[in-house]
């Protein structure tokens, strides 16, 4: 069995939950960085994949696209898929819940008026912050004391949310303790503190922010 392949652009954006996911299952991968779109669009259906996508990945035999299917193979691969029908369908609506919350933030942040609508972002985001806040209220990890691979995808989305907004977790001490204990976890700090890990890029270069090298917020 060859070494596990991880392919995506050549920033964060929806590959990074699974690079951490990777990061803490200790596995040896190989990080492909895609840097030429029109390389990328001319082999991308000779790679023997259904749905030829990127972000994909190849463990072995197995060739997989679409980000929440990779969430949930790397869950299931390193023991952070919840094992009761209860936790599942909790799961199940935090899957929804977390996409919620990322795409309500990139619609704007790739939108060439994102600066105008600011407010109208911070609002929005901030009703789901408190929804999210309350939630974690008495819980370690979003499935109760059980790190999930749930919790890699929020982290990574939350962590946008702070470098954007840097005051938006200010009244939400349940949300700052959690980004705190993920950020905490031995296999996680080394790879936040490794050169492996890239803080920007976070989206594509036509974003309005985090498509550069380093913050470019106004």
């Amino acid at each position: 069995m060859g070494k596990f392949v991880i392919t995506y652009w050549d920033l964060r954006g929806f590959a990074e939950p699974a690079r951490m996911l990777l990061e803490y299952g200790g596995i040896e991968y190989e990080n492909r960085l895609v840097t030429d779109g029109q390389k990328w669009f001319a082999e991308k259906f000779s790679l023997g994949m259904d749905f030829p996508n990127l972000p994909y990945i190849i463990d072995g035999d197995v060739k997989l696209t679409e980000s929440w299917a990779i969430y949930r193979y790397l869950g299931k691969k390193f023991n952070l898929f919840p094992t009761s029908e209860e936790d599942q369908r909790q799961a199940d609506m935090l899957q929804g819940v977390i996409n919620d919350i990322r795409v309500g933030f990139v619609r704007y942040i790739y939108g060439a008026d994102l600066y105008e609508k600011i407010d109208e972002l911070r609002k929005n985001q901030s009703g789901k912050v408190d929804l999210m806040e309350k939630y974690l209220k008495d819980r370690k990890f979003l499935i109760g004391n059980d790190l999930s691979f749930l919790d890699f995808a929020l982290f990574e989305t939350f962590d946008h949310h702070r470098l954007f907004f840097t005051d938006i977790f200010d009244q939400s001490p349940n949300i700052q303790n959690y980004m705190k204990r993920f950020e905490s976890l031995p296999r996680i700090a080394n790879y936040l503190s490794s050169a492996r890990y890239k803080k920007f890029p976070i989206n594509g270069s036509m974003a309005s922010w985090g498509g550069q090298k380093e913050n470019d917020r106004k």
